[in-house]
Parts: structure tokens; sequence; C-alpha cells
């Protein structure tokens, strides 16, 4: 969940954020059966640790960088479990950092399929808009991300970028101090607050605007003529 990529105006990077957690083994297969199919047999428990142990893998491979790797192993655990929603969701993510942005796509619409409502779901539904450059889509998601879960970092850092890349600056630094609120040392919501903040003071030092300065130079020039005459 989200890259410095050159259609973005903010310095965020995809990779810089955090992906979902790993999991435990049983805690998904006893405790959360809805995350991936229901299968209660000695092959399915099999099969579940399996899809983990891959989607593991893979979450540990998209944090090092190693998105190839990471897009295979999620391509596994999928073939094992069909409906595993994290490994989807990681899926996109990594096939968005290499730039894949169909096949990010096709992933992330299965896991809106599987879970609309999804916080996690929401943010990497947000940070694909913003790779693809829907910069008001990428903010639609995100908010129904921190409402999903307010606590979710990454959808606040996607809304402020969002903010900012729509010149809004005021908003992108208030969805940055709510990420700084969850954790106050994270580097990509500082240097967002710090480029909003940036954007505002150069707003401020501007003198005069376009039409201003328009009316200034045609008074100029008619207070000239008229001396001539």
């Amino acid at each position: 969940m989200i890259y410095e990529d050159t259609c973005l105006s903010d310095p965020v990077q995809l990779s810089d954020m955090k992906l979902p957690f790993r999991v435990l083994f049983l805690l998904f297969i006893v405790l959360i059966p809805g995350i991936m199919d229901a299968d209660l047999s000695d092959q399915g428990r099999l099969d579940n640790y399996h899809a983990i142990e891959l989607y593991n893998q893979a979450v540990d491979k998209t944090g090092s960088g190693q998105f190839d790797e990471a897009v295979n192993l999620t391509e596994k655990a999928l073939s094992v479990q069909p409906n595993f929603t994290l490994a989807l969701i990681t899926r996109t993510s990594a096939l968005l950092e290499l730039n894949r942005i169909n096949d990010a796509n096709l992933s992330l619409q299965k896991a809106l399929t599987l879970a609309p409502d999804d916080a996690e779901v929401l943010a990497v539904a947000a940070s694909y808009h913003l790779k693809s450059g829907k910069n008001s889509e990428a903010l639609q998601f995100a908010q129904k991300a921190v409402i999903a879960d307010p606590s979710l970092i990454e959808a606040w850092i996607i809304k402020g970028t969002a903010h900012g890349n729509l010149g809004e600056y005021y908003e992108e630094i208030s969805a940055s101090n709510q990420a700084l609120n969850i954790s106050p040392d994270n580097k990509l919501a500082l240097e967002n607050r710090e480029y909003a903040s940036r954007m505002l003071n150069q707003d401020k030092k501007t003198p005069l605007g376009i039409p201003a300065l328009i009316f200034s130079l045609l008074c100029s020039v008619f207070i000239i003529l008229r001396n001539r005459i």
C-alpha cells in the first residue's frame, strides 16, 4: 500500500508504505475463516498453511524491493486459495511498483469484489488511482479507507498526497497531521506536510496574480499615453 513516481507532485513511494502485516497461521485458519475459502478438511488446512506461507514470503520480497518475486509468490498463493484477499492486494501493490497497471487493476477489482469495505483494500485502491494519476478517485477511496479504519496511516498519507496533487494544501497538511498523530516520525507524512507548507508559503510570497499584473501594466501604458497628449 502505495512510490516516487513521475505522475505525482508529492514525494510518495508505494514501496515505502507499510504492506499488510505478516499473518499468524492459526489466527487466519481458526479465527478468520472468511479471509480465504473455508475448508475444514485436513487437505484444506494444509492448503491454507501453504497459501499463507507463500503470502508471507511475498510480503518480505515486496518489502525488500523484489517485486517480480513477490508477484510470482502471490500468484502461487492465489492458485491455492483464489479468494485470499491479502494476497490479492499485496500482488496489486507489487504490480504497481512494476508499472503493470492493467494487471494491478485485475487483482484490485477482485479484491474489491471480495471485500469492498475493507480498509486495507480501499487504501490499495487509492494507491492504484494515485499511481494512475487519478487524484480525485484516489481521494475518494482514501476517504473511505480512513472512515473504515481511522488508524490506517497509509490511507491518511495517500489522502494527503491526493489533496496536494489537487492543489489542496491545507487539506494535505490536515491529513498529514492525522498520519503523524499515529506515527510522529513517519517520513512520508513529514515530507507531505513540508511540501504543502512550502507551496502555501510560495503562494503568500507572490505579490500579484496574473490578472493584477495585466491590470497594472495597462494602467502604466495608459498613464504614459496620457502624458504624451
